[in-house]
């Protein structure tokens, strides 16, 4: 009787990974690009990426200047491993945060993306940022 009970919990458990991971899978397709595209250099196709409201307060070479600093200091892009997420709604609004270990030639980062979509439409990177270690980014939660 225990063990079924174990097992039905298990099954209710990874049902509910597999819903909440393709719940965000189209974010996951954004950060996604967005790492491709960092790791290529390809700053003008991360633009598009960028929700609008995001643009007027940071524009684009705001943007591409961070990245192209971030590219100087720490090198290229080895590789990135989405570690955590977390995704809330409210009035049609989708608001997801991805959390990334980023590796670096010379050091490793840890840095968020906090993705939107309004409507259900085009999910959109609406606040990045980073940091040096994973205390610093576990702890915003």
């Amino acid at each position: 009787m225990i063990r079924s009970v174990f097992y039905f919990l298990g099954f209710i458990f990874f049902q509910f990974l597999v819903i909440s991971c393709n719940n965000i899978k189209n974010e996951k397709a954004i950060a996604n690009s967005f790492y491709i595209d960092l790791q290529e250099k390809s700053y003008d196709k991360i633009i598009p990426l960028i929700d609008s409201s995001a643009l007027a307060v940071s524009p684009k070479e705001t943007w591409t200047g961070l990245f192209e600093e971030k590219n100087k200091n720490f090198g290229k892009i080895i590789s990135f491993e989405n570690i955590a997420f977390y995704s809330k709604n409210k009035d049609n609004n989708k608001l997801t945060k991805l959390k990334f270990k980023v590796k670096f030639e010379k050091k490793t980062l840890y840095e968020s993306l906090e993705i939107q979509s309004l409507n259900n439409n085009t999910p959109k990177i609406l606040h990045y940022e980073y940091y040096e270690n994973d205390f610093e980014l576990l702890k915003e939660d």
